[in-house]
């Protein structure tokens, strides 16, 4: 049972409004980029990978899931090590590496993320302010090099310099005993402006450098990676995304880097956890009470919150992942509008402001005639639905439609509107299904729009007609910041396959296995989406 959101809009809470501040106002900084930054981009988790990685010497499905139910991602890696071992004998690593690259960059890109990109766009923000930045992962991909590939591309059109961040891979030898002293091999690793790859790199064309996936190999790297970590946590602030706070090297170089007091009241060299709540198992002490689980999900957060005073981190808890990316870009709005003016909380530039004037302007550009404008949208979508049967080469009888969910009443509302829909429009405006933004919502758009990724999602309940939806968060730029302001949604009558139903129901073309095809359809969504979305001409 997820937990759906807390009592209070997280971007309008003044401890929330105060940390941007302190964050903007750093003088060097390292992000720490987890596993959750690479699941943003991927949508496979480190436990789907290692179960990818036991294919070929587990077959039956079954007993893959019986391995990772009983051990833990990290154990089960320790599994296809061995058995890779076993079948390849000393080529093991180079047969790994190459089936992780696959896993990485060959499937499901279709479900990129802002996180990544976001990152990148932070950093450069705190560069322009001259501001030390080093980046550090322990993720085995390139999406972060890629991202600044795609930044220096649009800075070089604009006669930008280049963000100069290149990747950093850590040697950690062939065992712990090769490194005698790890505090004089820390050092060539102590740089600004690089992407430091703690475990392993895997670009999507290179070699086949090892990496750290089995326990001995992660036992063996903690005495560089402490080290490392250790170093640049006593020099920096440090930003922690996409980590659930379990890493021995982590907290152990947490622990060895604690503030004065002096640093603590100046808000100095701060360090700083964001923790999605929706990433958060709960399910074990969630029962269903909303009034009561709250006050399990507020009592976890004033644990988190003590357990994480011992390691000098502040720890802060958005409700939704998509306010994850959301978070770092309003750092990145202090950096450009607050630093100087007005701090981050009284500026205009926040982002409840700016949610209002969206909504302001989208909703008074189509006051004077709400019917003709949305009889307008649905004759867009309708339009849109025929492009995308030729794309997704459907059969004729398969069913589509599209909708278009829209915040709604922004500056005070949490919901979402179904505004616009291929099927038709609605004779009375009153009738507009609206529902609250909870990531257990029964409406697979409001998940997507939590989620803040384009997801498919099968519908749970076999009397739905709708089987299948492909949803597409939809976020618009308003010149200051981006906003994430509505989800355009493809749904089918047919389900989603592997998706388990009570009949006998026609696979769907809105499919994983579509993969290219799936890509090319949401760019055409969230071209359309963002034609409705945008404020009207002239308001």
């Amino acid at each position: 049972m997820p937990f759906s959101r807390s009592d209070k809009a997280y971007f309008y809470q003044r401890d929330v409004h105060q940390l941007i501040q302190h964050i903007a106002g750093q003088k060097s900084v390292v992000i720490y980029a987890g596993a959750g930054v690479s699941i943003d981009r991927t949508g496979v988790s480190w436990g789907e990978l290692v179960t990818r990685l036991l294919e070929e010497q587990v077959p039956d499905s079954a007993v893959r899931r019986a391995v990772m139910d009983t051990y833990t991602p990290l154990e089960a890696a320790s599994i296809v090590c061995q058995l890779h071992t076993d079948m390849y004998a000393d080529k093991w690593m180079r047969v790994v590496v190459n089936k992780l690259r696959s896993l990485l960059y060959a499937e499901k890109s279709w479900q990129r993320g802002s996180l990544v990109a976001t990152i990148i766009e932070l950093a450069a923000a705190f560069v322009a302010k001259g501001v030390d930045v080093q980046i550090v992962t322990t993720n085995y991909d390139s999406f972060l090099e890629e991202e600044v590939k795609i930044l220096n591309l649009a800075r070089e059109a604009k006669s930008i310099p280049e963000l100069p961040f290149e990747p950093l891979l850590v040697q950690h030898g062939n065992n712990a005993g090769a490194l005698l002293d790890p505090e004089q091999e820390k050092l060539q690793y102590i740089r600004t402006n690089t992407i430091l790859h703690l475990h392993g790199y895997v670009p999507e064309s290179g070699g086949e450098t090892p990496v750290i996936l089995s326990e001995v190999a992660t036992i063996e790297s903690q005495v560089l990676s402490s080290a490392i970590l250790g170093d640049l946590f006593r020099r920096n602030a440090v930003l922690i995304v996409g980590c659930s706070l379990t890493d021995p090297p982590l907290l152990s170089a947490l622990a060895r880097s604690i503030r004065t007091e002096t640093e603590r009241r100046l808000h100095r060299r701060l360090r700083v956890a964001i923790l999605p709540l929706q990433g958060i198992d709960f399910s074990r002490v969630l029962h269903g009470d909303e009034r009561a689980d709250r006050r399990t999900v507020e009592e976890f957060e004033r644990k988190a919150k003590t357990r994480m005073r011992q390691f000098d981190v502040t720890p802060t808890f958005p409700d939704f992942y998509s306010q994850v990316p959301q978070l770092l870009r309003e750092v990145q709005v202090c950096l450009d509008q607050c630093l100087a003016g007005l701090p981050y909380e009284y500026s205009a530039a926040r982002y409840g402001e700016r949610l209002a004037r969206w909504w302001q302007t989208w909703f008074q550009g189509r006051t004077g005639s709400l019917t003709a404008c949305q009889a307008r949208d649905h004759e867009l979508l309708r339009d849109a639905l025929t492009r995308i049967r030729t794309t997704l080469e459907v059969d004729p009888d398969e069913v589509l439609k599209i909708e278009l969910w829209l915040r709604w009443e922004a500056a005070t509302a949490r919901q979402l509107t179904l505004w616009a829909s291929s099927t038709g429009t609605w004779p009375d405006f009153d009738s507009m299904r609206r529902t609250d933004i909870r990531a257990d919502s029964h409406y697979a758009s409001v998940r997507a729009f939590c989620l803040g990724r384009p997801e498919i999602y099968s519908t749970e309940y076999g009397s739905d007609r709708w089987r299948t939806y492909l949803c597409v968060p939809l976020r618009i730029h308003n010149g200051i910041g981006d906003l994430l302001v509505g989800v355009i949604s493809l749904a089918s009558m047919r389900q989603l396959d592997g998706a388990e139903t009570d009949d006998q129901v026609s696979i769907s073309e809105i499919a994983p296995r579509n993969g290219m095809k799936v890509d090319e359809v949401i760019a055409f969504l969230r071209e359309v989406g963002m034609k409705l979305v945008a404020p009207a001409p002239g308001a």
